[in-house]
């Protein structure tokens, strides 16, 4: 599903909301996800997986530049084993 197709549902599920207000209801997941990950926090989507920054060492061979690399880091759901059918966003 992309987002197009989210913002169509969410307007089409939720007559109350004006179709600009649809629109902002994704931007407004993500950054949130985005500010929780920059502060350090642990993100978790049911059935699809953990996200959270990890310092690690660099690799020196190929960054000898930097002490320490931030990155993100995924742990797989519940999803990632099942079919891919059912990996599908139903509102």
């Amino acid at each position: 599903m992309i987002q197009s197709e989210l913002v169509t549902r969410l307007a089409a599920q939720n007559p109350h909301l004006l179709t600009k207000e649809a629109e902002a209801v994704p931007d407004t997941i993500l950054e949130g996800i985005a500010e929780a990950l920059a502060v350090g926090d642990r993100i978790e989507l049911r059935d699809f997986g953990t996200f959270s920054i990890r310092d690690r060492d660099a690799r020196t061979e190929f960054d000898a530049a930097f002490d320490v690399l931030s990155g993100p880091e995924e742990s797989a759901g519940r999803a990632d084993w099942d079919d891919p059918k059912e990996r599908v966003i139903v509102l």
